[in-house]
């Protein structure tokens, strides 16, 4: 069915958007607005924080705590407001492409909205504000289904769903699941001064951010900070289930303004149950 072909395929490549830190740790719940609008958040304060002098003390190759960096990590998303961001995502030999706008300035209503293009099957809307949820995919006829993430995730079996569209949780499980941080190197990115960062990343806890019921194995990451370790670029990859998974995202535009809307009332339908089925997995071989 559609809906079961999308459900994985989407959440696959909102999971690079998201790992990439394009939530912050806020919380999840909705308030009564239905648009959000950007606001700019103060700037990079001038006293280093402890995690900041750790990872500017960092020769070339050496390693650096891993707490340390995903607090440098979590202090550089505080700084932004809104972003855009740009995933190129692999699922064995299915690709993905996304771009995103977040809006995160009001955090009892982080507002996403997300064009996915999946090779094969077209091109989805996906909003979220709060924790409602639109989706307008190929078959839709130019409406979007509305649900909840927490509907959505039970409805396809697929707990990730809800992860990736909830910042606090999500942001809390990448970071217990960076291991063995190390410096790699200077790398500017379109004139942005950068560094760069390998991790590698706990098995276990991956398995747990995308819902595989499969082990997850040679999970590990790249990251690009800039100076204020705002990130602006992060590989990831990780094989589950004999299936290769990457994502390649860019982060930029930080505090422009930008606006996410729910969809008109009339533009909307509920999401229908997938038939004769009880859900999908992240791992499922639907179609």
């Amino acid at each position: 069915m559609e809906i079961g072909s999308w459900s994985r395929t989407v959440a696959i490549t909102l999971l690079g958007m998201v790992l990439l830190g394009a939530c912050n740790a806020s919380s999840s719940q909705e308030s009564s607005p239905s648009t959000t609008t950007s606001s700019v958040l103060p700037t990079n304060p001038s006293t280093p924080s402890a995690s900041g002098v750790a990872l500017a003390a960092a020769r070339q190759g050496e390693a650096v705590d891993p707490a340390s960096f995903a607090q440098a990590l979590r202090e550089g998303l505080n700084l932004i407001s809104t972003m855009k961001v740009s995933t190129q995502g692999r699922v064995a030999q299915m690709q993905a492409s996304s771009t995103a706008v977040i809006d995160q300035s009001n955090p009892q209503a982080v507002g996403v909205r997300n064009e996915v293009v999946i090779a094969g099957l077209g091109t989805f809307t996906v909003i979220s504000i709060g924790d409602q949820l639109y989706i307008r995919t190929p078959q839709s006829a130019g409406k979007y289904y509305s649900t909840t993430t927490a509907t959505a995730a039970d409805m396809f079996n697929n707990p990730a769903l809800a992860s990736l569209l909830n910042p606090q949780r999500l942001n809390h499980q990448l970071s217990t699941a960076i291991r063995h941080v190390s410096y790699e190197a200077e790398q500017p990115l379109e004139g942005i001064a950068a560094k760069r960062y390998q991790a590698q990343l706990d098995s276990a806890g991956v398995a747990t951010i995308v819902a595989a019921s499969g082990t997850v194995t040679q999970p590990q990451a790249q990251f690009w900070l800039d100076s204020q370790h705002r990130l602006v670029k992060s590989i990831l990859t990780f094989t589950t289930a004999g299936q290769q998974i990457s994502t390649t995202s860019t982060l930029g535009q930080f505090n422009q303004p930008v606006t996410v809307t729910r969809p008109p009332a009339d533009q909307t339908m509920p999401l229908p149950q997938p038939a004769g089925s009880s859900g999908v997995g992240l791992d499922s071989q639907a179609g």
